[in-house]
């Protein structure tokens, strides 16, 4: 079974419940893309690397924080949804895996994507069992496969 939930409109609703309808205040940051397969729940958030300078300190951390933002009001909403729709057994044991779902990257990009997701694993705090990194050659992921 695989189940893709439409996560836009559900962080929405989310948002409006907890800013009590004020349009004024933030949302919350989120994944793309939530995939409940048998085993496991992938958080997918799509980004596009190859137009941000990593090796810039001030970039590298931006995308960091803005990640670990993801990560957590992701999960967040996630509970929320889950909660109010009684489905708690049905993902309960079941892995959670925040996956960077990226465009092409080249040679300059590798060495600080791969000092990025072992930053980002060290943030997942027990609320995810992974964090990685799939190419859009590797798999398309939106589409459930794996």
């Amino acid at each position: 079974m695989i189940k893709k939930l439409k996560f836009e409109s559900i962080a929405d609703l989310f948002s409006d419940k907890i800013n009590s309808g004020n349009p004024r205040m933030s949302s919350v940051s989120r994944c793309d893309y939530v995939i409940i397969k048998d085993k496991e729940i992938l958080f997918i958030e799509e980004t596009n690397l190859m137009l941000k300078d990593l090796l810039n300190p001030r970039v590298y951390t931006r995308e960091i924080v803005e990640n670990v933002k993801k990560m957590w009001g992701s999960i967040t909403i996630f509970m929320y949804y889950i909660s109010a729709k009684g489905l708690i057994d049905e993902v309960k044991g079941k892995d959670r895996i925040y996956i960077l779902l990226l465009w092409k990257f080249d040679g300059k990009t590798v060495r600080a994507l791969s000092n990025m997701i072992k930053t980002l694993i060290k943030y997942r705090n027990g609320g995810y069992a992974d964090v990685k990194y799939v190419t859009r050659e590797d798999v398309d992921i939106r589409k459930g496969a794996n």
